[in-house]
């Protein structure tokens, strides 16, 4: 099917249902076609007619046959939960940068009190973020992958859909969420698996809000797990005698601590005993 087609396609669905293109010359309405019983959309029949020009069986443009299968299969998913849960997610899939935000900030909080090693990784783990989140609209900007709630105007979904010039891949949302768990979970581990639990939880709501498909999120994660750890990792040892070096400005110490007490201050005295004639 052609994109002048897709746009006379008639949308067939019921509810929150999922919706069949299907070509508006190929429908003929009768009175005996009044009286059926309202059809209800399945995976399988939005995977009858392609979209746009592919050369993959699902017939989505650049998206992968098995993650567009994923995307139907989890929209299918979502219209069968409440509505309560709709609101939670369309809340959740927004509220959890906020949240990365707050595991940083207690990452940077510990390394006020710990070496110039901690404190170098805990100021890198929020620059690899910012890095990795350019990286990942650098490529947006580049490929221009539509998202799927452009593709399939529409489907009702949780989350509102973006503007058709914020591309889908990769997911801004998961990018961040890769870099905040490996930035996290290098500069404090403890920490890192309940980070890492939080941002994996947060990259898939965006499929499941209908805002990505699971490529754009999958992509997303690993960008931003690769671009923190290269930061981090490569240049917190030339940041850790910045650190030092700081520490003892003054003006310095409430944005990087005095660090541990064995490095300031003065190393215990050795209990002397008296020998008694």
């Amino acid at each position: 099917m052609s994109r002048a087609e897709i746009g006379e396609a008639r949308m067939a669905t019921t509810g929150r249902g999922r919706y069949a293109v299907v070509p508006a010359a190929a429908v003929v309405p009768t009175a005996a076609a009044a009286r059926q019983e309202p059809v209800v959309p399945t995976a399988a029949a939005a995977r009858q007619e392609p979209v746009g020009e592919s050369t993959g069986s699902s017939g989505i443009v650049d998206v992968p046959d098995v993650s567009a299968e994923w995307y139907l299969e989890i929209v299918d998913l979502t219209r069968s939960t409440p509505s309560w849960l709709w609101e939670l997610a369309a809340l959740f899939t927004e509220a959890v940068v906020g949240l990365f935000a707050v595991m940083l900030l207690l990452v940077w909080w510990r390394a006020r009190k710990r070496g110039a090693a901690v404190m170098a990784r805990a100021l890198l783990a929020p620059a690899g973020v910012v890095l990795a989140y350019l990286a990942s609209e650098f490529s947006k900007t580049l490929l221009r992958a539509p998202r799927p709630c452009h593709t399939f105007p529409d489907f009702e979904i949780p989350a509102e859909c973006p503007p058709a010039s914020d591309w889908a891949f990769p997911s801004n949302h998961a990018t961040v969420a890769g870099a905040v768990a490996v930035g996290v979970l290098l500069a404090w581990h403890r920490l890192g698996i309940p980070t890492a639990l939080l941002s994996a939880l947060g990259a898939c709501s965006r499929v499941f809000v209908g805002v990505h498909y699971p490529h754009d999120v999958l992509v997303g994660v690993l960008l931003g797990g690769l671009v923190a750890s290269v930061v981090v990792v490569a240049l917190s040892r030339a940041v850790s005698p910045l650190v030092v070096r700081l520490r003892e400005r003054r003006g310095f110490g409430v944005l990087l601590g005095a660090g541990e007490v064995a490095e300031v201050g003065a190393a215990r005295p050795r209990r002397q005993h008296s020998a008694v004639e």
